[in-house]
């Protein structure tokens, strides 16, 4: 826009302008997704009780980034869209503690489609699921024990269960991973994963729970949640731009940078709960649930954790 402007008013805003990048020079002078790494420890009693969690973060701020808002967004050091989804977790520990650590890279960044939830999620959800592993639980009834003052969220988590068949035997060669959050409305998130010969992970089926309060539309509801799950699993499965030794961005187009195509698109459910409540967000809801929900699958399906996205640098997604 700024350059566009500067061209009109050179030529005395006599013509048109229309100003297009190519898309090398788009991937090298646009602001990125901030990094970020966390650190998880749970604990649970003799009886598998979940009981403590504390939860440690080191990552760049990017509300510092905003115009307007810097000062509501950035107080104490601390940055609402780094510790979101940390700080306002849906689950009730007796003892939690959260540790925000800022830092700064030297790369432009700027806040991401479901900002802080797209990387507090995937180590909360699967630290849940690592913690039921040690404590002999199954991944939902830990979650219902930890939901019990949230009814909505419950809502959303038994409704995923129960469409997508959970406590149930997967089809042979399958597996489940759930994932249950509040972040903006109530949700819940069942994505069910096979391998084929080749060693690659298939996402075959993602069943979502929603409660949004009053549904004023249900089909744009329904695409909005539908465009997340596969704007976060391009993002999960290969989203990553490598910096060179000199800072200098190497990826620079899609063939470096793959997004979903449509043999790879599953069978996605959408399940909106009524309800009388205020209408409350969708656009963003189901981002950061595809990265911890396919994580909590490979490592039912195969026992392997994966803790550092995107999965291509562990594993191939289909």
């Amino acid at each position: 826009m700024t350059e566009a402007v500067q061209v009109a008013r050179a030529l005395d805003w006599a013509h048109p302008i229309r100003l297009q990048s190519l898309r090398e020079e788009d991937f090298k002078s646009g602001r990125y997704r901030a990094m970020a790494v966390h650190r998880v420890r749970a604990a649970a009693d003799a009886d598998g009780r979940p009981t403590a969690m504390h939860h440690q973060i080191v990552a760049e701020p990017t509300s510092v980034n905003l115009p307007f808002v810097r000062d509501a967004m950035f107080t104490g050091g601390v940055d609402f869209f780094t510790t979101t989804g940390a700080a306002d977790s849906p689950y009730a520990f007796d003892d939690f503690k959260l540790e925000s650590t800022n830092f700064r890279s030297g790369v432009p960044t700027m806040v991401w489609r479901s900002v802080g939830n797209s990387h507090t999620e995937f180590a909360r959800e699967s630290a849940l699921d690592e913690l039921a592993l040690a404590a002999g639980r199954d991944p939902v009834d830990l979650r219902r024990e930890l939901l019990a003052d949230q009814p909505r969220a419950l809502r959303a988590l038994e409704l995923a269960a129960e469409i997508a068949g959970w406590g149930t035997p997967a089809p042979e060669g399958r597996a489940r991973g759930i994932t249950c959050s509040s972040f903006l409305s109530h949700s819940a998130n069942v994505t069910e994963i096979s391998i084929d010969g080749r060693g690659r992970v298939h996402v075959d089926r993602i069943v979502f729970a929603l409660d949004c309060g009053i549904t004023i539309n249900p089909d744009l509801v329904r695409a909005q949640v539908e465009g997340g799950l596969l704007f976060g699993l391009s993002a999960a499965a290969w989203g990553e731009v490598v910096l060179g030794d000199g800072g200098e961005i190497v990826t620079q187009n899609f063939d470096r940078y793959p997004i979903v195509r449509m043999r790879s698109v599953p069978q996605i459910e959408v399940h909106l709960i009524e309800s009388t409540e205020k209408p409350t967000g969708v656009g963003e809801v189901s981002v950061p649930s595809v990265a911890p929900a396919l994580a909590n699958a490979i490592a039912a399906l195969t026992g392997t954790r994966i803790r550092e996205l995107p999965f291509s640098k562990t594993i191939k997604i289909a």
